[in-house]
């Protein structure tokens, strides 16, 4: 089904107001109703919108997700502060309740594509069982760091299972449609935040009382520079950075897919530059290694036949990155004790914290090869009290680290022999941009988020090789060639 442009735009408008209305029901009656009775409407809400929204239109779906992960602070904050609420967790995680029941209600697709494939589906099944053996209580930090671990690959899977047959325009134009929005948000909040002033904007959203928000720094240091920090809705600089880089990796893949396949797409440069700004004025430098490592994962590809081989080139070309950085703001000395001693080098910049966390948790996995326990280490149950030591030897500050301490070997084997199979049977383009999410995802513990991952998740799915179709993605070498005619 083919949707205009004014159509998209109507999906827009949906898709915000059903997001800002989930977010607002157990909010705005929070004062009225008892706690089972707020949790009950939080995750009836997104579900009764979610399974109609599959059922009918998986293109609004789409739009309405995206616009849940990426305005959950603001719309929760704007209404906790006309009810002079605390925002609950459970308020906040819609967006998780939503993509599990759109896996419920898509269970028979998601078989049907896996038993297609059946080596996805072994990785797969390895993968669920390390999270498994990991699971040790049902504590907060336990169901966030699984919800981390395993988000963003559901929505690979359901995406690629719900769009299998769809003719690759009607793909490009909804990964096209996903970029604008994200960068229409992202633009539209940097310009409030910056016209108001941060303090006063984090204090209308109601930040310091939203216990994942209220910590943040809105400054960082690059090359020895402190720069000011600006977010905007997603109130979170780093991740709002993140989000940016997302939108203009997906900007440009899908112009040379359509490029190249003769798909009239609009010039990535009308999303690109804007959320260029975004990314630069939220300080993000984990963002600018996603954008490096998409880049070099092109000719990577171009050159590689293998796509696990450029995967694993991608992975080593992000570390030896950081490691350079990090070598010249501390000492080419000083940075080769990371694998030492990943303490050593803490201090002077934010990234020898990314990159201690992780050295330090894939070296857990040979002292403690079963992995601490889901839950246990890392950013989420962090107490304010522990030493550096404790806290970043967790793993903390990096999404691998983390998973490594938690999960363990096996569990750090299986994840990356899951996205090197994804890569594998989604195309060179799809594993271009699982590379530079993943590698960025080695200095960043948030970017396993939902709100980081999401757009970009989808978009992978979308990029995918579409079957018994002329307009196959991953046949060729990413390139931004001519056309094929």
């Amino acid at each position: 089904m083919s949707v205009t442009a004014g159509g998209m735009f109507l999906y827009f408008v949906l898709g915000l107001l059903a997001a800002a209305v989930s977010y607002g029901l157990p909010l705005a009656m929070g004062s009225s109703l008892t706690v089972t009775a707020a949790v009950f409407t939080s995750v009836l809400v997104p579900s009764l919108m979610t399974i109609c929204l599959v059922k009918v239109n998986v293109k609004a779906f789409a739009i309405f997700w995206v616009s849940l992960a990426l305005m959950q602070n603001f719309f929760s904050g704007v209404w906790a502060a006309r009810t002079a609420t605390v925002i609950p967790e459970y308020v906040t995680e819609q967006k998780t309740v939503s993509i599990l029941c759109a896996c419920l209600v898509s269970i028979e697709s998601l078989f049907v594509f896996l038993a297609k494939r059946p080596r996805l589906a072994a990785a797969l099944g390895v993968y669920a069982l390390a999270l498994i053996l990991a699971l040790g209580s049902l504590e907060s930090s336990a169901l966030a760091y699984g919800r981390n671990f395993t988000v963003p690959v559901l929505l690979i899977l359901l995406f690629a299972a719900l769009t299998e047959n769809w003719d690759l325009r009607e793909r490009l134009r909804l990964v096209t449609a996903i970029a604008q929005l994200v960068t229409l948000l992202l633009a539209a909040g940097l310009g409030m935040e910056v016209m108001v002033g941060t303090d006063t904007w984090r204090s209308w959203l109601r930040a310091d009382i939203n216990g994942a928000l209220n910590s943040l720094s809105d400054a960082t240091s690059i090359f020895g520079l402190q720069l000011t920090r600006y977010a905007g809705f997603v109130i979170e600089p780093t991740n709002a950075g993140y989000i940016a880089a997302s939108a203009i990796m997906i900007s440009v893949a899908t112009w040379a897919i359509g490029r190249k396949k003769d798909v009239s797409i609009p010039n990535p440069i009308f999303i690109a530059v804007p959320a260029a700004i975004c990314l630069i004025a939220s300080g993000a430098k984990s963002g600018f290694l996603m954008l490096f490592i998409a880049t070099l994962s092109a000719v990577i590809f171009r050159s590689v036949r293998s796509i696990a081989v450029g995967m694993v080139l991608a992975w080593v070309s992000a570390f030896v990155v950081v490691l350079g950085y990090v070598a010249k703001v501390k000492g080419p000395s000083t940075a080769a004790e990371v694998f030492a001693n990943p303490l050593a080098i803490l201090g002077g910049d934010s990234t020898t914290f990314h990159l201690a966390g992780l050295v330090s948790g894939i070296k857990s996995t040979i002292t403690d090869p079963l992995g601490a326990g889901l839950g246990v280490g890392g950013n989420f149950s962090r107490v304010k009290t522990e030493s550096w030591e404790v806290w970043i030897g967790s793993g903390s500050e990096s999404a691998w680290g983390v998973l490594s301490y938690q999960l363990g070997l096996l569990g750090l084997l299986s994840f990356a022999f899951l996205l090197i199979v994804l890569g594998r049977h989604l195309g060179t383009v799809s594993a271009a941009l699982i590379c530079a999410w993943s590698s960025a995802a080695l200095f960043a513990e948030a970017i396993f988020g939902p709100q980081v991952a999401g757009a970009l998740a989808i978009s992978v799915a979308l990029l995918a090789v579409p079957p018994n179709s002329d307009h196959s993605v991953a046949d060729s070498r990413f390139s931004l060639g001519k056309s094929t005619k």
